[in-house]
């Protein structure tokens, strides 16, 4: 049988005795009134009674071994050191690899090798511009042309002479 659905929460708290004192009169009250509440109670008790005989069928008697608690609380207080076998291998790996490589001897590089590390791309030739010279000796941002003065005017100079 279904409850009436503002009360169903308050049915099943009351099969589980979640409630207190106060809230549980307030659904008996309503369960003296409401016949299918009270049918719902009876299906909700009769379920909560078969499951707690399937446990008990199921559990038994069962206890837990001697000294189970100690060792759990034991287990849960005991602070065991972390370790890291694997991190110590790693570093011995790394510190024979860098010795290999130190030891090891390097060849001399030949003219290819070198041939190809000064290549330059086709387009820095085309990039060149004939005012290079003077892009070059212009200064550069926040610099001032007093420099650039004094060196034309010492030049102007010289050739006036």
């Amino acid at each position: 049988m279904k409850p009436c659905p503002e009360w169903e929460e308050q049915l099943i708290e009351l099969v589980t005795n979640a409630f207190g004192a106060e809230t549980n009169g307030a659904v008996r009250e309503h369960l003296a009134r409401c016949a299918r509440c009270t049918g719902a109670l009876d299906e909700l008790q009769s379920h909560r009674e078969r499951i707690d005989a399937a446990v008990q069928r199921i559990v038994g008697e069962a206890e837990p071994p001697r000294g189970f608690l100690e060792s759990v609380l034991q287990s849960a207080t005991e602070v065991r050191p972390k370790r890291r076998h694997w991190a110590w291998g790693l570093a011995a790996a790394a510190a024979a690899s860098l010795v290999l490589w130190v030891a090891w001897p390097h060849p001399e590089p030949d003219a290819e090798s070198l041939s190809i590390l000064a290549w330059q791309s086709p387009t820095a030739a085309l990039l060149r511009s004939p005012a290079e010279t003077l892009l070059r000796s212009a200064p550069r941002l926040g610099e001032s042309y007093g420099n650039l003065d004094v060196a034309l005017g010492e030049q102007e100079e010289g050739v006036a002479r």
